[in-house]
């Protein structure tokens, strides 16, 4: 794969702050040989914790695809879905592609997806060679680096394969051979992405009091939480509950924030957050408007028919959603409110994992499972905190499928435009088609899926064959 053999290594040149100064500098190099990076970075422990730094700033930089679209699967999975409309620059093509959902496999933006994500699944597994061989660092510090590792591994591929579905799944970093891999089918990714997470979490840390308190780097039960999130996906709707359980569970860690206070630095719903390299996060430049950039950020903007799904009285419509008036009335993404430099404090992280979405899920998992006064409770935990009825009080003996329709719009609403949920989402409950048929003039199931980049499939074949439909 051209991802690898172009390599993104960044370890290459350590000193370590050039990497995490500019990675875009490292991207034409070709990969070292797995020596240079045991020795080089891992000398000593200083240089190994520096370098454990590098895929936590990649993804703070805006997650996959940062490098093209500012703020990576927010923003392709808004406009994939039925959460953002594209009301910018016709000339755009390759943005007009992702928003019409008529994907080409040259699309640039699709193709800084597959290069984002590899590039940190290669930063990862050179991590874990170079912790696995180096005798410099403390047995404690391996062990940290590996959960860590074998974490974001895990994270990356699991978005991969949620945009392309069979993917190759990258174990190390010998390009001549990842450069003839082929793809791995979904069920066996999603096998191998359960099999990191459970050996991370023997790995990771039980608190987050080694990291000084800041929520920035996953513990246990951020691999919990993201165990929980893939079950769901495989509809084990059992081993969900219990993985969301055992998050939800630990409340000396974890409680439901205010609304205004879920988005700061290490709140307490946050699981994982990422601190943003500069002042302000990815999400908040990409989606809020200004007079003087507004030619290029109005391209983001959410759709009336997405704002109108708010119930009058809920509290989430106030505190979530701006409004930006020039020739016209638009509404934008605000869960971050901060959208550049300022000498305000700097308060925000960018939200990966929270508990909100442990709750959603365990309460899809119950319904599914025939558990309705769980699911209603789970879901009502979301609901009191937006002020809206609870469920309990309105319909405590709402039927399965209705049930399931309110915890996908609650899913909708309260993951608004993070992370390419409500993407994902219309695609596991099979409503793809019906939401986007009516309202995206030449959808086709087909393109549910994204296709793999065609520069790709020219430098390995074996990636063949295409998505269908490309």
């Amino acid at each position: 794969m051209k991802i690898i053999k172009k390599s993104f290594n960044c370890f290459a040149i350590l000193n370590l702050s050039i990497l995490l100064a500019s990675c875009e500098k490292i991207i034409k190099i070709d990969p070292p040989n797995s020596e240079l990076v045991r020795t080089v970075v891992f000398n000593n422990e200083e240089t190994a914790r520096s370098a454990m730094a590098a895929p936590y700033v990649e993804l703070a930089r805006g997650g996959f695809a940062s490098g093209s679209v500012g703020n990576g699967m927010n923003f392709l999975g808004g406009l994939s879905s039925d959460e953002l409309i594209y009301i910018g620059n016709s000339t755009n093509s390759d943005i007009i592609e992702v928003f019409t959902n008529s994907i080409t496999p040259s699309n640039s933006y699709i193709k800084a997806v597959w290069d984002g994500g590899y590039k940190i699944i290669y930063i990862a597994n050179s991590l874990l060679e170079g912790a696995s061989n180096s005798e410099n660092i403390s047995n404690q510090q391996r062990k940290q680096i590996t959960g860590e590792a074998l974490f974001i591994r895990a994270f990356c591929h699991f978005y991969m394969l949620c945009c392309f579905g069979d993917i190759p799944y990258i174990k190390s970093t010998d390009y001549q051979k990842n450069t003839n891999i082929e793809r791995s089918p979904i069920n066996e990714v999603y096998e191998l992405i359960e099999n990191d997470l459970l050996v991370a979490k023997d790995f990771l840390e039980e608190s987050y009091e080694v990291f000084g308190g800041n929520r920035t780097r996953p513990i246990e039960y951020a691999a919990d939480a993201l165990l929980a999130r893939l079950y769901l996906y495989q509809g084990d709707w059992a081993q969900a509950e219990l993985s969301a359980t055992s998050v939800i569970s630990e409340t000396a860690l974890y409680q439901m924030s205010e609304l205004a206070d879920i988005f700061k630095a290490n709140s307490a719903e946050a699981i994982w957050q990422l601190e943003p390299t500069l002042s302000y996060t990815w999400a908040g430049s990409s989606f809020i408007p200004s007079p003087a950039v507004f030619q290029y950020t109005r391209f983001a903007m959410l759709s009336g028919e997405l704002v109108s799904s708010f119930e009058a009285t809920d509290l989430r419509r106030a505190e979530w959603i701006g409004e930006f008036l020039t020739d016209d009335l638009y509404y934008y993404p605000y869960k971050y409110k901060k959208s550049h430099s300022t000498l305000e404090e700097f308060d925000e992280y960018y939200m990966v994992l929270r508990l909100a979405e442990q709750y959603l899920i365990r309460a899809e998992a119950r319904a599914r499972l025939q558990k309705r006064d769980g699911a209603i409770s789970d879901l009502d935990v979301i609901r009191s905190r937006t002020r809206l009825p609870l469920i309990t009080d309105i319909q405590p003996n709402i039927d399965y499928e209705a049930l399931l329709d309110m915890i996908l719009k609650e899913r909708r609403l309260e993951l608004m435009t993070e992370w390419g949920h409500r993407w994902f989402d219309l695609r596991r409950f099979e409503k793809a088609n019906e939401t986007l048929g009516h309202i995206k003039p030449g959808w086709r199931p087909e393109a549910l899926w994204f296709p793999i980049p065609e520069s790709e499939i020219l430098l390995n074949p074996k990636l063949l064959p295409q998505n269908s439909g490309y």
